[in-house]
């Protein structure tokens, strides 16, 4: 099946793949990421005019979220230390997600990222993608990560009913947020009111709050 993309009248974004001609090649990473955060200016609406696929657009969402997440404390080490973003279970970001991050910081700390295939390999993140492909395997990441300033972060249904923090889905052509407050308060992150209050945002709580 053809990777899903956003509705397009613009040139494909080929030249900044893999494959492309060396020169064009080397500038891929820097117009990619341009690109894709200025795709989130646009209250994450998928645009016609934009060229790349849901889950390159979705990759930049992610990395500007987390400008607008607060960790306490302790979950850093010092001023500079790098945030740690987990992928775990199959990747749906592919190279532009890492392209992205290699040329852009947050906040001023560097990016990291980790792959993880089974919740047995994970170690701590500041940022936990959660595939679909684990989606069977909430109970033993939840019991993994218990008690860490851990933000998650999913693309399934039911992620953030089931205590994940925060649900990339689609709906009328944008990419809209379900976050559960309650999970985000549990691992002890605030994140600001001006995310909460987009209208592309659905707040929600546990059931039990």
């Amino acid at each position: 099946m053809d990777e899903e993309r956003l509705p397009t009248r613009t040139s494909s974004i080929r030249n900044f793949l893999p494959g492309a001609p060396p020169r064009r090649r080397r500038d891929r990473a820097v117009l990619v990421g341009i690109s894709l955060v200025a795709v989130f200016l646009c209250e994450f609406a998928l645009a016609a005019e934009t060229p790349f696929s849901v889950p390159q657009v979705k990759a930049a969402q992610l990395y500007k979220l987390i400008s607008f997440i607060e960790w306490p404390a302790e979950a850093h080490s010092n001023d500079q230390s790098p945030i740690t973003i987990g992928i775990l279970g199959e990747d749906p970001f592919g190279a532009a997600f890492e392209e992205l991050l290699r040329v852009v910081k947050n906040k001023g700390r560097p990016i990291v990222i980790k792959h993880f295939k089974t919740p047995k390999e994970l170690t701590f993140c500041h940022v936990l993608f959660i595939a679909a492909s684990e989606k069977r395997n909430w109970s033993e990441i939840a019991q993994k990560i218990q008690g860490q300033s851990v933000l998650t972060v999913g693309d399934y249904e039911e992620f953030a009913r089931q205590g994940g923090i925060i649900h990339f889905f689609i709906e009328d052509n944008s990419i809209r947020f379900e976050i559960n407050l309650s999970a985000a308060e549990r691992a002890r992150m605030k994140i600001s009111s001006q995310v909460l209050n987009l209208k592309l945002v659905k707040v929600i709580r546990d059931s039990s709050s």
